[in-house]
């Protein structure tokens, strides 16, 4: 697995999305240990966040603003399904504005969650 720090940003709306969750869970939630930005995986495939607990706990965080678009929403879990076979211990996560659901993507769940909600309960 590669760490990538610097990726060529295509959409300034995802991009402030992704930092500011970045920064607000360093600040907020004490009990993340490391956030790793840009895992990208050895089949090419990128996730946005890797968050790893003092416990040892992982969770694989992609972040979408609107996953409604079938194109969008198979291409952020493909990445979170390729990310679990290298982490197969990770929780994963999508992130996104509005939908609250479970997807078993390539017998991976997936739990997509309200990008509020994960900073309010977390």
């Amino acid at each position: 697995m590669v760490w990538i720090t610097s990726p060529l940003w295509t959409s300034k709306t995802i991009r402030d999305a992704e930092q500011f969750l970045a920064l607000f869970a360093g600040r907020r939630i004490p009990r993340v240990a490391v956030i790793s930005t840009y895992a990208k995986t050895t089949t090419g495939y990128e996730v946005d966040f890797i968050a790893e607990y003092p416990d040892g706990r992982l969770q694989a965080i992609q972040v979408s603003a609107d996953i409604s678009d079938r194109t969008t929403r198979e291409r952020e879990c493909r990445s979170l399904a390729e990310i679990a076979i290298e982490l197969p211990e990770a929780e994963l996560l999508l992130l996104n504005l509005t939908e609250h659901t479970q997807i078993d993507s390539e017998g991976h769940k997936i739990q997509v969650i309200p990008a509020w909600e994960w900073l309010l309960t977390r």
